[in-house]
């Protein structure tokens, strides 16, 4: 029995997508900075995941703990939250207000003139 995963197709074809999507945010995130603050950014990506995830949270029938949480649960789900999403997320947006991501300053020039 090997422990070696098989790449296949589909496995490249994951990946793609996964480049895809990861990397669509940030043109994304660029776009809308033209129009929103960077924390209505972070909190509107949020928000869309929420909504995402809402549907697979219900087919398993809105359980998010085996046993009743207690307040230390509660503070580690906020937590780890807070830390893996909502700070990061709006950190990103903010620095791309200030980072550009390839344009050229105007005194540029490209011709070879």
């Amino acid at each position: 029995m090997s422990d070696v995963p098989a790449i296949t197709k589909s496995s490249w074809l994951l990946i793609l997508l996964l480049a895809f999507i990861w990397g669509g945010t940030f043109l994304v995130t660029e776009i809308a900075l033209t129009e929103m603050p960077p924390f209505w950014i972070a909190a509107t990506r949020v928000g869309l995941a929420a909504t995402v995830m809402i549907p697979f949270w219900g087919l398993r029938g809105f359980r998010l703990f085996t046993t009743p949480p207690t307040r230390a649960d509660i503070a580690a789900v906020i937590f780890i939250g807070a830390a893996s999403s909502a700070v990061p997320f709006s950190l990103l947006a903010w620095g791309q207000q200030y980072v550009t991501s390839g344009d050229l300053p105007p005194e540029t020039s490209l011709s070879l003139m």
